[in-house]
């Protein structure tokens, strides 16, 4: 830091830096869930490893377009906050909330073709029905993720995001937890839950999320 800094510029910058610190540490828990099922189905085999991330790539893809999309949200909402607008920002976010379930509809018809478009581009069949395997158990993670968006942009238009670590690091830890029984199966004495491989990954995604 600056020596000749001033002590109000300095609080300035530490409060944004644990703001921002926060939301940066969520938003790579959020990403770190479907690592997880990258490195569970990398135990599995190369071709469970190769569908997730064909997947969860075209995933990224649209994620990244959501959020440019809805993040005009936030500033109006924050505005509205400030002023004590209450109903503004409730609307606004309302408004938000309803773009990204339309974002999530779109979503999930891209995935409806995403295997017809595979077999355009002349990926093998195994490949294909690996991939879908994923994806077809996977999607309502996919879709909420819309939905997060913008009920993130909301949160943060309040400038309170201490809840996101807390939620973002419980994700994570039960992700794995499911990840692992649902995945590869467990037997603790009379219950013996079978591993569904691939479809028993992306279903703990779903659950979790």
């Amino acid at each position: 830091m600056s020596p000749g800094m001033s002590p109000s510029l300095r609080e300035e910058m530490a409060t944004l830096s644990l703001f921002g610190g926060r939301l940066a540490l969520a938003e790579l828990i959020l990403f770190s869930v479907f690592l997880t099922d990258i490195l569970m189905l990398g135990v599995l085999g190369e071709l469970n490893l190769s569908a997730v991330l064909l997947a969860n790539a075209a995933f990224v893809l649209c994620y990244v377009t959501a959020l440019g999309f809805l993040q005009g949200a936030l500033p109006l909402a924050s505005q509205r906050f400030e002023a004590g607008d209450l109903g503004g920002y409730h609307a606004i976010v309302t408004m938000s909330i309803l773009l990204a379930t339309g974002l999530a509809v779109l979503l999930l018809a891209i995935f409806l073709l995403f295997a017809a478009g595979l077999r355009l581009l002349g990926y093998p069949p195994e490949l294909i029905a690996e991939c879908w395997r994923y994806i077809a158990w996977v999607m309502p993670a996919y879709m909420l993720a819309m939905i997060y968006i913008a009920v993130r942009n909301g949160i943060i238009a309040t400038g309170n995001s201490r809840w996101f670590m807390t939620l973002s690091l419980a994700t994570l830890a039960l992700n794995a937890d499911f990840n692992y029984i649902l995945g590869f199966g467990i037997r603790l004495g009379p219950v013996d839950i079978p591993g569904m491989g691939t479809s028993g990954i992306a279903l703990a995604s779903s659950l979790v999320d």
